[in-house]
């Protein structure tokens, strides 16, 4: 008797729990100030097809943060020129050369690097807000495609008309090598947001509490 006083007690918090966090998997997401990017790294054919880039090279660099709708230079880039928050695409393509030669000339480290995998897909995590510097550095390349994308700039969390974004997926426009490769910050259709349920910690935790609630059901009527 007491055995099933205490099963269903357990089952009871059990149910308690699992109701809580359902609610709170429902409720709207609360952004802190931490985003991260995803790069999809595909060739796109005429056709409407894509040709995935396996083993591409990039390395991110926090270049500013924002304040009071200005950018404030971080270091390793204090010495270099400030950066205006509003600027044309040719100011921005120009911005993304300069700051090749800068991050060049001082050997800099970046904050994190890594090469695409089989699918063409790379993703940098832990992102503070601010403007980056994504690099394409041809010289430490595993790309063996004939196809090639030029260094970019981001700003997180992007600025939407549906508010700021915080999860980025960017597709870098790839070209054959030789031709003319266009610097994207990155326009809006290429730009996406949502962290999917499996990528959250609920739903194992919801999953383990079914799991126990159903064991102690078993165990209760095994006695």
């Amino acid at each position: 008797m007491e055995k099933d006083k205490k099963s269903a007690v357990i089952g009871v918090i059990l149910s308690i729990c699992i109701l809580v966090m359902w609610n709170l998997m429902l409720a709207e997401p609360v952004h802190a100030s931490e985003g991260s990017l995803l790069i999809e790294a595909h060739y796109k054919k005429d056709d409407g097809t894509s040709i995935p880039i396996p083993r591409d090279y990039y390395s991110i660099y926090k270049v500013a943060h924002e304040e009071k709708d200005a950018y404030t230079n971080v270091s390793p880039f204090q010495d270099f020129p400030l950066i205006e928050r509003e600027s044309t695409n040719s100011e921005k393509n120009q911005l993304v050369h300069s700051l090749e030669e800068y991050v060049t000339s001082r050997s800099l480290l970046p904050e994190q690097e890594g090469y695409t995998d089989q699918k063409g897909m790379l993703s940098f995590h832990h992102l503070d807000e601010g403007l980056y510097f994504i690099r394409k550095n041809p010289k430490a390349t595993g790309n063996q495609t004939d196809y090639r994308c030029d260094s970019f700039l981001l700003e997180l969390p992007l600025d939407t008309s549906d508010g700021p974004l915080y999860a980025v997926k960017v597709r870098p426009k790839y070209t054959p090598e030789g031709g003319d490769h266009s610097t994207v910050f990155p326009p809006s259709e290429d730009v996406q947001t949502g962290d999917p349920l499996w990528d959250t910690p609920w739903f194992f935790i919801l999953a383990a509490s079914g799991i126990i609630l159903l064991f102690l059901k078993k165990k209760h009527y095994a006695q």
